[in-house]
């Protein structure tokens, strides 16, 4: 399921924002209060693309709005990660091969970027060049988190909702946990007027948590994020620990 609405411009004569003129230059409305994160189950991400569907006169300051609710493809067939460049990753205890890449874009001046599956991180055993040398994957598993920035006013002026996904528990020859596919995907943004948005994700080195005859990869994924305004610029990160035997926490 997908809905982009992109709304450009100010639409002053509003009733509901009599005052935008003053509004929109007021020092409060560019100040950042405080900023909050949950994690959303299925029914929040309904509720919210209803909330978008509506599309009322309260959205007459929003620049932009972004919603997919479409769960990533997990590609486990085939060669794996065909023309993307393999790296040798020397871990504890354990040498892995990794494939994807380690940071990439998620949202540019307010807009998701293009992914390809190039984008996704998987951190298999050496040597291993098709998904048929592995067995046991899981069902594709994913987590989905909300960032909402509010203003002195009170008002969300911006809210980022992206997804974590990966399939876990690929084994090789009967032994290990491995991660397939791991990505960080944005699912909806919706930024006032004023405010920018830019995000990437950055994944750490790997380490085996698991046993030298049993190897688990670990990692840690960040989501970096930038907002700045004509007077205010601030920066966050948000960390993830991912393993694959399963584990996946955001660390406060």
């Amino acid at each position: 399921m997908k809905l982009f609405i992109t709304v450009l411009g100010i639409i002053l004569t509003n009733p509901l924002y009599a005052t935008d003129k003053s509004l929109l230059v007021d020092p409060l409305y560019h100040q950042i209060k405080k900023v909050e994160v949950r994690e959303l189950s299925d029914l929040s991400l309904e509720e919210l693309a209803a909330k978008l569907r509506e599309h009322k006169d309260s959205y007459m300051l929003v620049e932009s709005d972004y919603l997919n609710l479409s769960t990533p493809i997990v590609n486990l067939q085939g060669e794996i990660a065909p023309g993307a460049s393999g790296s040798r990753v020397v871990g504890q205890l354990y040498n892995f091969s990794r494939y994807g890449k380690l940071i990439y874009q998620i949202i540019k001046e307010n807009a998701p970027v293009r992914q390809t599956e190039w984008d996704a991180l998987s951190v298999l055993p050496e040597n291993v060049k098709n998904w048929s040398e592995m067995s046991g994957w899981s069902a594709p598993a994913s987590k989905v988190y909300q960032v909402a920035y509010v203003n002195a006013y009170g008002m969300e002026v911006v809210t980022f909702t992206y997804r974590l996904s990966y399939s876990y528990g690929g084994s090789y020859k009967g032994t290990g946990s491995y991660l397939g596919n791991l990505q960080i995907s944005p699912v909806q943004v919706r930024v006032l007027w004023g405010y920018k948005l830019n995000a990437k994700v950055m994944a750490s080195d790997i380490r085996n948590v698991g046993l030298e005859k049993s190897p688990v990869p670990g990692l840690d994924m960040k989501v970096h994020y930038e907002i700045s305004t004509m007077i205010v610029d601030e920066e966050r990160v948000d960390l993830f620990y991912v393993t694959g035997d399963g584990t996946a926490q955001r660390l406060e």
